[in-house]
């Protein structure tokens, strides 16, 4: 019986799961590598829109989740707005191109995932956009346990909803003092 264990991308969750459960195989969960890639979109943008004067800027900031959603559902009025986005700087649509080839990526199946992945990691070397770069160095880093993910239907969701509600109880609780009580309010609301 083969047993998985799903994390995100941080080294000691691996290196605690390979002493632990040596014989498990890790899975990154797929929200994790998806983040990084929005994340890395965005900071092309945020630098793009500065250079920018005020009207594009502004049209830039207003229209930014575009850049964001998956080109197949926008309406025909979006896609205007985005090829006028993409117009606005050559590096702001290679880090568009970038981000679509890898959403590509992350929907493919199992079978030709590591090929659509070498492909983009090629892609960014060609492009030399920094944050897409030091996103593929994450990527590579992590390329096994990222393409077991394709293997298997996993995800970490369920425990970071758990951290999210704890974090939330303790803010909303201003801290705690007693730790039972703590603890008795996250049982509490977690069942």
């Amino acid at each position: 019986m083969l047993n998985y264990v799903v994390i995100d991308m941080w080294k000691p969750y691996k290196d605690v799961v390979k002493k632990v459960f040596s014989q498990a195989i890790i899975v990154i969960d797929r929200f994790h590598y998806v983040r990084n890639c929005i994340w890395a979109i965005d900071k092309v943008r945020k630098i793009v829109q500065k250079d920018l004067p005020y009207e594009k800027s502004r049209f830039l900031k207003k229209n930014r989740k575009l850049l964001l959603h998956n080109r197949s559902k926008l309406n025909d009025e979006d896609k205007i707005k985005l090829a006028n986005l993409l117009r606005l700087d050559e590096k702001l649509r290679l880090a568009y191109l970038l981000k679509e080839k890898f959403m590509d990526f992350v929907t493919t199946n199992s079978s030709e995932a590591e090929i659509k992945l070498n492909e983009w990691l090629e892609l960014v070397k060609i492009y030399k956009i920094e944050q897409f770069s030091y996103l593929a160095n994450t990527i590579s880093n992590w390329k096994e346990e990222i393409l077991n993910s394709f293997d298997v239907p996993y995800t970490n969701g369920c425990v970071e909803e758990f951290n999210n509600k704890i974090k939330v109880i303790k803010r909303n609780g201003y801290g705690y003092r007693n730790f039972s009580r703590f603890r008795n309010r996250i049982l509490h609301c977690c069942t």
